[in-house]
């Protein structure tokens, strides 16, 4: 952020203008790291990088359209001219998000200029071409309605860019832009994108809720005793207090809040709330399917020689027959909660029996059978509220209803932060997330069902989001997992059938942060090097005119199999299976991998690699197994580095 706020004031000092003044060719637009010119306002390219909140390998706005035509010439100068005004415009404290602005808008505007391109207009005479502005309407009616809005806003930006320069016909005129805001409003809805849980918010949420399952488990056993004795015929009210305390349970009862026999469930359903949604977080479904969960749900089994723990249901979408049985990946960290929510279970069947227990829903239903332990629902509900659950005839508890007052009073969450607000803008910058009220600075954060679905789903595929090291041992398991089952169309075994609903959410994520990779990766203007890495290297030019202008298409061509890029330890990767070389290291198998891309970033990885090896080798003897391996390792670590440097020369030399 101070960063940033030199850098606005710089761009001032240096350039000796008012914000208010045509720009220069060769004003400066940003600077780097040394605080020298890093791009002009002439260039054919702007990066960007003095205004992104932290490093990214995407910040160049690439000023090419369709078209090499005098039109397109004109155009490019005025898509220039609309986001220099919006440099100049921007307020201090938007620094974290306005790189993204940028490159997502000089995108859009690209579009905008592309559509008049075909119609041999530009932005100072759209407005008198009809079959253009039918184009962008055609093209708007194609989007979602939240993005066609903000298209809109860009001839909002374009006219702001008209009044703030003096200029007469520039953009379209107010009349129009009324008409695509009304066109843009009749559209069908689309709800608002289900809110990432922040990564600092969702590693604080798995480290205390696991902590107080831990706490909760040692107490099990008292606990069960507890509870039997409580729902019994001969226990009698006045012996509550004490009964607390025989069983020592006084601190649970205090930070739940107990302060009498009525209010006593609250042990038993507050521990289902905390519990729901660590399922749910390690599960990724939904709140109606964690509703349908019988009591013995979880289970483990071997699939190609590794151990997989999986939670068996049924699907939230009903069949002519009734639910369909499905089955989810989770993590062994749900052990412990399993564990003593089934013993929830056998004390809920002891309250249960008691008639004098019986009054709102269970008042209504007198002839509610009593079921077997092993017929019971995971979650069976102590209110009386509710109605039965079909499968199961009892009603189940909606932990989703007090879920944030347990985390509050039981885990004492950290608060939202500026920082997990920019966090969320960088992950997609053109949502309003600061529209959404039920985000605030300063206060918990609210959680919805329905986030952990989402969470779970875009940590596992992008890792990179995920910087913390507690949120990554956390989800490693249960992401390597998803990543190899779901990814590998694991739905068609013989041996489980997965949720298809959360497979295809799945797929979506990893082709949209697929094609994210493979545009970062084609844009950077550093070397690229290893095997696959130099073929792209020589392509980076025709590649960029291909796909830089057509993200959608390039979706396709992911979805189709034709484009396959993921991150490994040391860069990237363009194989199209699943990797199972075996070297000395895993990361080191990928050195002398055809498939292997590396980058800028790569040298220092694969550098400090080899210094670790290098450490190694001393401790064996020449001749010995593990020596000669080291020694292959470090070679080859070598060797591409080399490599690498040599193109570098040569480039230069050309």
């Amino acid at each position: 952020m101070i960063e940033q706020q030199f850098n606005n004031r710089l761009l001032t000092e240096v350039n000796d203008c008012n914000f208010d003044s045509l720009p220069q060719p060769d004003f400066i637009i940003s600077f780097d790291g040394e605080r020298n010119p890093l791009s002009r306002y002439k260039d054919a390219e702007w990066d960007l990088l003095c205004y992104a909140y932290k490093k990214q390998s995407s910040s160049r706005v690439i000023f090419q359209l369709d078209n090499d035509s005098e039109n397109a010439k004109i155009l490019i100068e005025q898509i220039k001219l609309v986001l220099y005004s919006v440099i100049m415009d921007v307020q201090q404290n938007s620094s974290a998000r306005l790189i993204n602005v940028l490159i997502k808008q000089g995108q859009r505007l690209k579009k905008l200029a592309n559509i008049c391109l075909k119609h041999n207009c530009n932005f100072n005479n759209l407005r008198l071409c009809k079959e253009a502005m039918n184009d962008i309407l055609k093209y708007l009616c194609n989007l979602q309605k939240s993005t066609a809005s903000i298209y809109v806003k860009e001839f909002t930006a374009i006219n702001n860019t008209k009044l703030k320069y003096g200029f007469d016909n520039f953009g379209i005129t107010e009349k129009e832009i009324k008409k695509l805001e009304k066109f843009v409003k009749n559209m069908e809805s689309d709800a608002k994108q289900t809110t990432l849980i922040p990564t600092n918010i969702y590693a604080d949420f798995i480290t205390k809720s696991l902590d107080y399952i831990d706490h909760y488990h040692s107490q099990i056993n008292q606990i069960r005793q507890f509870g039997l004795e409580l729902y019994s015929e001969k226990f009698s009210v006045e012996d509550y207090r004490e009964l607390i305390s025989h069983y020592k349970l006084d601190a649970l009862h205090e930070a739940v809040g107990i302060e009498n026999q009525v209010s006593s469930y609250s042990l038993f359903t507050s521990f289902q709330s905390i519990a729901a949604m660590v399922i749910m977080c390690f599960s990724g479904m939904r709140i109606n399917e964690l509703q349908n969960l019988p009591i013995n749900t979880y289970s483990t089994t071997t699939y190609n020689g590794e151990k997989i723990y999986l939670l068996n249901g049924f699907t939230s979408k009903k069949t002519v027959s009734g639910l369909r049985c499905t089955t989810w990946i989770t993590s062994d960290k749900i052990s412990k909660a399993i564990e003593c929510l089934k013993v929830i279970c056998e004390i809920h069947r002891e309250f249960y029996s008691l008639k004098k227990f019986f009054s709102g829903s269970y008042g209504k239903h007198k002839n509610l059978k009593m079921l077997e332990l092993e017929d019971y629902p995971l979650f069976p509900s102590f209110g009386n509220t509710g109605t039965p659950q079909p499968r199961y005839g009892i009603p189940v508890t909606e932990v989703y209803q007090g879920m944030n007052n347990w985390v509050e009073r039981l885990l004492n969450p950290i608060n939202f932060t500026k920082e997990d607000l920019n966090e969320l803008y960088i992950f997609n910058p053109l949502e309003d997330w600061e529209s959404y009220e039920d985000i605030e600075i300063g206060k918990p954060w609210r959680f919805k069902t329905h986030q952990f679905r989402r969470s779970l789903t875009v940590y596992s595929i992008r890792s990179g989001l995920v910087k913390i090291p507690t949120l990554k041992k956390q989800l490693q398991h249960i992401s390597y997992d998803m990543t190899l089952h779901y990814g590998n169309n694991a739905v068609d075994s013989k041996n489980f059938l997965f949720e298809p609903d959360l497979i295809r959410e799945f797929h979506i994520e990893r082709i949209e942060h697929t094609t994210e990779l493979f545009l970062n990766i084609i844009e950077q203007d550093e070397m690229l090097f290893g095997a696959r890495g130099i073929g792209l290297e020589t392509q980076k030019e025709g590649l960029r005119k291909i796909f830089n202008s057509d993200r959608k298409n390039t979706e396709k061509l992911v979805r189709a199999g034709q484009i396959h890029y993921k991150q490994t330890p040391l860069g990237g990767c363009t194989l199209e299976t699943n990797c199972d070389r075996l070297g000395f290291a895993y990361t080191t198998a990928c050195v002398t991998c055809e498939n292997a891309v590396f980058d800028q970033s790569s040298v220092k990885k694969l550098e400090i690699v080899k210094s670790t090896m290098e450490r190694q080798l001393s401790h064996y003897e020449s001749g010995n197994y593990f020596h000669d391996q080291l020694k292959v390792e470090i070679a080859s670590i070598n060797k591409v580095l080399e490599k690498r440097i040599t193109l570098i020369e040569a480039v230069k030399n050309v």
